[in-house]
């Protein structure tokens, strides 16, 4: 593994290690996390937060509502007393004129009549009959008095019924127009409702409320699942994105190391450079050797092999290049040898006679004589010597530059290493994990959209059960 404890060094200078990347991506997921936790809350405190407000305000509206009618009661109460009292003010007024000289006058004639006429009814015979009379006509007045009052009461009652029978009609027909009102609402959300499974609902004038509390618990039950659901789909949306992320950061990274390799690649496989200088070497081993040993010397051997048949060879040159002094020094050594022990120094043989012994010495001086010896010519010295300069030549050069050759072949290791892993973690992943995230985006957005469909039809659910609340308590 090429990313677990190396880092990532980049033209810039900037050192970024696997773990720091993990550690950085985990502190960004426990931190989404975190947050979206607090969104969830937050919303759904604010959810109810909402809902005891909107009953607070019904409430209200009820009390307000209350409270207005109460006050055009006592307006119209106040504005009849104030009628009461300009017509009072009125009479007193008119009997508060000044009195005239003639009115007195007349007054005191109009009451000496009265009083001459109750004299003349007091001395009437028929005044007992008068006084019984009086009487019958009392008990009738009695009798008509408690007829009008009873029928007074009865006409107050009457009048009461007949209020109550205007409000009860009044209220019937803001019911029924709220129960119109109602069922236009309901009809406007029918799509959503049929939408959503609640198609279900029926609404009458005799219980509006019990339905529509049942539609308003299930709308929202079914906007706090959607809501779930759009959460849990950010959720994988986001997780997808993150390994889409990391999958790029690593393919990115994978790119740069590659890049930073072929550069140090190509700045080893210069021309005139080490690495091109050991290729021409074998090429040349090739060329000039017969038979190159095909274990060690071929297109692509090792340096270290190269160096290795380069001083085998070598020491091969060492080996036939005789120089004469070394030549005649040995076969001096080999007379001597025959001089002391009479015996042939090669294959120990004795010899038989001074013949043999004869001829073995004018061999070695043969051998020992650099005009005619096979040991000493001078061609053969001639041909080895130009083969022993470019053996090691080309030894000193591949010796030098063997730590470039070898860094270079590590390159190329590495650099076929890193394109499989680029193969690997490249396009088939990558491809993957955007179709995922195109998905995954799409069921966010679909998710999304069936909640706010539910957060509109919860809205319109709320207001529709404003309505029933107000045709219930008339």
């Amino acid at each position: 593994t090429i990313f677990t404890s190396s880092t990532i060094n980049g033209d810039d200078g900037t050192n970024i290690s696997d773990e720091d990347v993990d550690a950085f991506l985990r502190a960004l997921r426990h931190k989404e996390t975190t947050l979206k936790n607090e969104w969830d809350n937050a919303k759904r405190k604010h959810q109810t937060d909402e809902d005891d407000l909107q009953s607070e305000i019904s409430e209200l509206q009820a009390q307000k509502s209350a409270v207005e009618n109460d006050r055009r009661r006592t307006e119209m109460t106040k504005n009849e007393a104030m009628r009461e009292l300009s017509m009072v003010s009125g009479q007193m007024s008119s009997s508060l004129t000044r009195v005239r000289k003639s009115d007195v006058d007349e007054a005191k004639r109009h009451a000496a009549q009265l009083a001459a006429t109750r004299d003349e009814l007091n001395n009437n015979p028929r005044r007992e009959d008068i006084a019984k009379e009086i009487r019958v006509q009392e008990e009738k007045l009695k009798s008509i008095s408690a007829t009008v009052e009873q029928d007074t009461k009865i006409r107050d009652q009457l009048r009461l019924q007949s209020e109550q029978q205007n409000e009860i009609v009044m209220l019937e027909g803001q019911v029924t127009q709220e129960f119109e009102v109602l069922e236009e609402k309901i009809k406007d959300n029918s799509f959503l409702l049929s939408s959503h499974g609640e198609a279900h609902v029926r609404v009458t004038k005799e219980d509006p409320v019990s339905p529509l509390d049942i539609l308003s618990n299930n709308v929202r039950r079914k906007h706090l699942d959607a809501e779930d659901e759009v959460s849990r789909s950010n959720t994988d949306l986001s997780r997808i994105q993150i390994q889409l992320s990391e999958k790029k950061a690593l393919i990115t990274s994978h790119m740069q190391r590659l890049q930073n390799l072929q550069y140090r690649a190509n700045q080893l496989n210069r021309e005139g450079g080490g690495v091109q200088k050991i290729g021409s070497i074998i090429r040349a081993i090739i060329r000039q050797d017969d038979n190159p040993s095909p274990q060690l010397i071929h297109a692509n051997a090792k340096p270290q092999d190269v160096l290795a048949y380069l001083t085998d060879q070598i020491n091969e040159c060492n080996a036939m290049d005789d120089k004469p002094e070394q030549v005649k020094r040995i076969i001096k050594r080999l007379k001597k040898m025959v001089k002391t022990s009479a015996a042939c120094p090669c294959c120990t043989r004795e010899f038989q006679n001074e013949q043999e012994l004869d001829v073995f010495f004018n061999r070695m001086n043969e051998l020992g004589d650099e005009d005619v010896s096979e040991l000493m010519t001078s061609q053969k010295s001639q041909q080895i010597a130009p083969m022993l300069q470019k053996y090691e030549t080309w030894r000193k050069s591949v010796s030098e530059h063997m730590n470039e050759h070898l860094e270079y072949t590590r390159l190329l290791a590495d650099t076929t290493e890193v394109e499989q892993l680029i193969e690997k973690d490249g396009n088939s992943e990558v491809k993957d994990l955007e179709a995922e995230l195109q998905s995954a985006q799409s069921k966010v957005n679909e998710k999304k959209e069936v909640a706010s469909e539910l957060q509109q039809l919860l809205t319109a659910v709320n207001g529709i059960q404003d309505v029933a609340k107000r045709m219930w308590e008339k």
